[in-house]
């Protein structure tokens, strides 16, 4: 596991981008149902989001396209960024994920980033005990030690 430090600039870059992303999504109507439960945890989450894709980017040595647009082909580069204050948190996979995509787990805490390791959503989808349907969306939950570390290229 390895853990990344933003600095604060940083920190509020990434900030900007997630407030950006929960305008765009309001504007449009994006995630009701998250909305209706709980807006304010979804200004957080989309923060948080932004802050962790900028950590793998970092962490990479990859640019970042600190877009508020959905981004399907990638967060940082091909790869799918996820996150989760939760220390025992679980990637998730929902069943619209491109089954060829790369998804990273990010656990966030403060502007220190772990960055947990990475599946393919073709393998996740594949596995019918880590079904999730209590989740706000049903949902494939990875435990944390069924994924693969991230390598930094040389």
């Amino acid at each position: 596991m390895t853990v990344i430090k933003l600095t604060w600039p940083e920190m509020q870059q990434g900030a900007a981008v997630g407030c950006q992303r929960r305008l765009r999504a309001m504007e449009l109507h994006r995630n009701t149902v998250v909305l209706a439960e709980n807006m304010r945890g979804q200004w957080g989450i989309d923060i948080e989001a932004a802050q962790a894709e900028m950590a793998v980017a970092k962490y990479l040595g990859a640019y970042w396209a600190d877009d508020h647009a959905p981004d399907y082909g990638g967060d940082v580069g091909t790869l799918h960024v996820r996150s989760t204050p939760h220390n025992t948190g679980h990637l998730l996979i929902y069943p619209n994920d491109l089954d060829g995509g790369i998804f990273v787990l990010v656990i966030v805490s403060c502007n220190w980033f772990k960055i947990v390791g990475q599946i393919m959503a073709k393998e996740a989808k594949g596995r019918t005990d880590w079904w999730n349907e209590s989740m706000h969306v049903p949902c494939w939950a990875v435990p944390q030690d069924h994924l693969i570390p991230l390598a930094k290229p040389d």
